[in-house]
Order: structure tokens, then C-alpha cells, then sequence
């Protein structure tokens, strides 16, 4: 049965919290190395800060936090995952970019149940040999990163000049 929430025909696998997830590859921009971020006022645990992405400033979520799976270590052996959904864009801070890999639309399930993380945070499961890859919900985990807190951190600058 496949997931009417998951329409990419690949994904890109990474490795968070010893973990392996998948995340479509049609919301992916761009995949770098971590880089300084600047704190973003008032955000939530899970927000890491902000960097300037090709001139925008883009919200980095701590994606293991944001899964309620502990704090991602931000060191120069991470990545920052930028994605879009909508008119939404921001970094998603990983561990390790492992594959991309072709999903088969029958190999797809629905979200199983008993999750060990937040179930609105993901899309689905996808089945291939005999190992049970979640596929993550880009939508509302980079909900977060809204024009709000990017608008608090330009305030913020704006003051400390």
C-alpha cells in the first residue's frame, strides 16, 4: 500500500543517531558540510541557528533533536541538509549522507505503528531487503522554520549594530 504522502521516486538515505532514514529527494537543494551557525533568538531546543545560504538566511534544525532522539553533534564530520517544502526552506543537520536510493511505489507503506519518534514527522516506510527504511516528513519538521524567528535574528543584528 503505498503512502500518499511520499511522491519522490528516490530518497536520500542518512544516518542520524546510529539510525538510517530516508528523506525525498524532490525536497532536497543542496547537501554541505556544517558550517558556524548564528543563534536564533527565542527558537526552539531543536533549532541549531541560522546561516547565509547563497545570500538568504536559512533555519538549521538539529534533525535528531527535532525526532526527540537526542542532540546531533555539530562538528566539521556533519552535513546540513537544505530542503524546501513549499516556499519554506531550511538545513537540516545530520550525521552522515549514506545513499540515494530508488523507491519502488509498491515497497512503500503507510506510517507503521509504535513509532519510536513523533509520528506526524513521518511520511512512511519503505521495504527493501527485509529492512524497514522511515521516510521522514519533510513539511512539518521544518515547520519551525518560519519567516517569525528569521525575523527575530534580523531584529536581533539590527540592535546589536
Amino acid at each position: 500500500m503505498a503512502s500518499s504522502k511520499i511522491n519522490d521516486r528516490q530518497a536520500l538515505t542518512i544516518e542520524l543517531a546510529g539510525s538510517e532514514y530516508g528523506i525525498g529527494a524532490n525536497s532536497i537543494k543542496e547537501i554541505a558540510r556544517m558550517v558556524e551557525t548564528t543563534p536564533v533568538p527565542e527558537a526552539p531546543s531543536f533549532v541549531v541557528g541560522a546561516i547565509d545560504y547563497r545570500g538568504q538566511l536559512v533555519v538549521v534544525v538539529d534533525l535528531a533533536a527535532r525526532l526527540s532522539l537526542g542532540k546531533a553533534t555539530a562538528d566539521i564530520t556533519s552535513y546540513i541538509v537544505i530542503v524546501d517544502c513549499g516556499d519554506r526552506r531550511a538545513g537540516l543537520l545530520i550525521d552522515n549522507v549514506l545513499d540515494v536510493i530508488n523507491l519502488d511505489a509498491d515497497a512503500i507503506m503507510g506510517v507503521p505503528a509504535n513509532l519510536p519518534l513523533p509520528e506526524a514527522l513521518v511520511a512512511g516506510a519503505y521495504e527493501e531487503n527485509e529492512h524497514l527504511l522511515l521516510l521522514l516528513d519533510v513539511a512539518p519538521i521544518i515547520d519551525i522554520a518560519d519567516t517569525d524567528l528569521l525575523k527575530k535574528l534580523k531584529k536581533a543584528k539590527r540592535v546589536k549594530s
